[in-house]
């Protein structure tokens, strides 16, 4: 299970909330930044290195003062606004024609450490710090990451049931033609139930932000550690996520060239995606035939020479101590002494010949 909670949002009027939105921090650098930040725009706190002339170290500690400045600015002029209550918040992006909707809500830090909430990426520290530091001068996570969760029938139709039934609080297309949604539910008894059902969900999934995930959970332990009343339930455990169903993630990788098809042909929907489908599932019926002899020498050869390279920086560079802590994360039984040597020697070096690589995968089959 993993253990979620409504929360006060700080967010901006309706009629200011194209101007205060912007692209996450780590997709554009400072000059890009410099560039595309509006006199409101939420780049002002996130990148707040752009604010100086020349554009300041985003590391220095001269950049992290003035994101505090900015935050406390724009909740004075009333650009930020903190809700009186808390709340559930559904968010849905459009793009291409297609909306996806998500759940923004507060995860807690444990469940990011006992591996609840799993993660597909390695991280920086460097990066965690600098995250960390934003989060602790600021007391609030101002980007939220974007996690994945098992499809659950009864979240679907709370939230589509709400989006019918009530208007957008925010709904408003970007400069770079993405439509963004947002809804406050703002019924007590339809968020005490969300809560509920994610009780019985096994984990979450990061999907983007591993970075800022790494960064809350750390900060949380760190309040944790100073406070000898911790109970685990204070605001400092909690960090923001947007959460979306599994299935509606992997449907949108479709879109693209469902978009295609609809934009070249001038053809509805149903039909890109009925045309979309056949071709799909015709060439993955008909492409063992094809592609099997090039596929074989891949999957030979260039596989085990990869997974060799990958298994070096992580087990010979990253280090012995790194490692340990990145595999029993979450494990209910720690492994034993025996797996460093297996994974050193074994692994890295003797499956990476080729030869005994194609006759174990013969073997196995």
């Amino acid at each position: 299970m993993v253990r979620i909670k409504p929360f006060k949002g700080i967010r901006p009027p309706k009629e200011l909330a194209s101007e205060v939105a912007s692209r996450p921090y780590d997709v554009l650098n400072s000059v890009e930044a410099k560039a595309e930040a509006g006199e409101r725009s939420l780049l002002h706190i996130i990148k707040p290195e752009i604010d100086f002339d020349p554009i300041a170290d985003e590391h220095s500690q001269e950049a992290y003062e003035k994101a505090m400045e900015n935050f406390r600015l724009w909740k004075e002029k009333g650009w930020l606004a903190q809700d009186d209550e808390e709340y559930y918040y559904i968010y849905a992006q459009t793009m291409n024609g297609r909306t996806q909707y998500g759940i923004a809500m507060c995860c807690h830090y444990e469940d990011y450490l006992s591996g609840a909430i799993k993660k597909h990426e390695l991280t920086r520290v460097d990066k965690e710090e600098d995250r960390m530091i934003h989060v602790r001068n600021q007391k609030a996570n101002i980007e939220p990451v974007f996690f994945a969760y098992p499809d659950e029938a009864e979240i679907d139709a709370i939230v589509s049931g709400w989006v019918k039934e009530h208007e957008a609080d925010y709904d408003f297309v970007a400069e770079d033609g993405f439509g963004h949604h947002m809804w406050v539910i703002r019924d007590k008894a339809v968020n005490d139930r969300i809560t509920e059902i994610f009780k019985g969900i096994p984990a979450l999934y990061v999907a983007d932000g591993h970075h800022r995930t790494a960064a809350a959970a750390r900060v949380g332990q760190e309040c944790a550690s100073k406070n000898p009343n911790h109970t685990g339930n204070e605001e400092y455990c909690f960090f923001l996520a947007v959460t979306f169903a599994g299935l509606t993630s992997l449907v949108n990788l479709f879109e693209t060239p469902v978009e295609a098809v609809q934009t070249k042909f001038g053809l509805s929907r149903k039909k890109s995606v009925a045309i979309v489908a056949v071709i799909g599932s015709s060439i993955a019926i008909c492409i063992e035939g094809i592609v099997s002899g090039w596929m074989d020498i891949f999957s030979i050869y260039f596989c085990p020479i990869g997974a060799a390279i990958a298994g070096i920086l992580f087990f010979w560079v990253c280090g012995k101590d790194f490692v340990r802590q990145q595999v029993d994360m979450g494990a209910r039984k720690k492994l034993g002494n025996w797996f460093e040597f297996a994974s050193k020697y074994i692994f890295c070096f003797f499956f990476v010949k080729p030869g005994f690589y194609s006759n174990c995968y013969k073997v196995c089959l």
